[in-house]
């Protein structure tokens, strides 16, 4: 993740279930703060490597996603940590209407590959 310097363990953005992986599960929500970037290249996997680098702006946060390909998750879990809890209104994915998220988390097929996935967030 950036910023740079080590990461404690309960901030590692990749976590794995049985049949999912989960991107940016314990991102600090700070990270996340307008005009700023983190994320995790080439991850090492069970399901094969995985990257997502996150860029924030006023109302919105874009994930560039680059899905395992050797052995895809049945799904996967991206989670969007906003300053302030601001809840998520709207999805999209690849510049179209994603319907599939709650609360802070959207859920992706395991095959998505590359995706750009951007959370507008709701009014303050």
């Amino acid at each position: 993740m950036v910023p740079a310097g080590p990461v404690p363990a309960r901030q590692t953005p990749v976590s794995v279930l049985t049949h999912a992986l989960l991107l940016g599960q314990a991102v600090p929500r700070e990270w996340l703060q307008p005009d700023r970037r983190c994320g995790l290249e080439r991850a090492a996997t069970y399901f094969g490597p995985a990257s997502v680098l996150y860029t924030a702006g006023e109302n919105e946060i874009t994930a560039q996603v680059d899905g395992p390909r050797r052995n895809p998750p049945q799904e996967i879990r991206l989670r969007f940590r906003a300053p302030g809890e601001r809840p998520i209104a709207s999805v999209t994915v690849n510049g179209q209407p994603w319907p599939q998220f709650r609360g802070d988390w959207v859920q992706l097929p395991g095959a998505v590959g590359r995706a750009t996935v951007r959370a507008q967030l709701a009014g303050r």
